[in-house]
């Protein structure tokens, strides 16, 4: 009841911003998850990970561990990842939210952490060679302050997947970051 009640609010919603059977359809497809959405499933589930941190290039990294639960919210428009987990020895837990935007044609992220009071925001698209989704962003860095990022998605399968962050320094790229996630069985 609940989901046919929404359903008619929003079309009434769209009646009345929409003047026509054009502007009716280019609203609806707007609203509708598609096929990037539907990518987006694949980090559905209860997951083990291991966060690798580099502090400097060529060092090696400092293994962190910790579990992470992705779910679709509002109808399979957007994903949650919920982290639980340590980061540089310290408990750690983030948010971060994955949707495409079906008018830009580009996926968004948003993550938040106990380990700042800032919003990372990253906005990319699907590399249809390897499938991975890249983005683009800026964090801040308490010493540093902006550091722009690359951030790569990538899934190897429905059990396995890892998100890894280049840092963006005199036009290099530096491996910073890496989350290797395992489904929990």
């Amino acid at each position: 009841m609940k989901k046919m009640t929404l359903f008619f609010v929003i079309i009434l919603t769209g009646f009345s911003f929409a003047q026509n059977e054009v502007e009716m359809k280019a609203y609806m497809e707007y609203l509708t998850p598609g096929e990037a959405h539907e990518y987006l499933t694949h980090a559905l589930g209860d997951w083990d990970y291991v966060l690798k941190i580099w502090t400097e290039p060529g060092k090696e990294p400092i293994n962190n561990k910790g579990t992470a639960k992705g779910e679709m919210l509002l109808g399979g428009r957007y994903l949650q990842i919920s982290h639980d987990g340590v980061a540089w020895g310290m408990p750690m837990q983030a948010i971060q939210l994955f949707g495409f935007d079906n008018i830009k044609k580009e996926f968004q992220a948003l993550w938040i952490d106990n380990m700042g009071t800032g919003f990372t925001i990253s906005t990319g698209t699907m590399n249809n060679e390897t499938k991975n989704i890249e983005m683009f962003g800026s964090f801040i860095d308490a010493v540093q302050g902006e550091s722009k990022f690359k951030g790569v998605w990538n899934f190897a399968d429905m059990n396995n997947h890892s998100i890894k962050m280049f840092t963006l320094k005199e036009g290099k790229e530096i491996l910073s970051w890496e989350t290797i996630y395992t489904k929990r069985k």
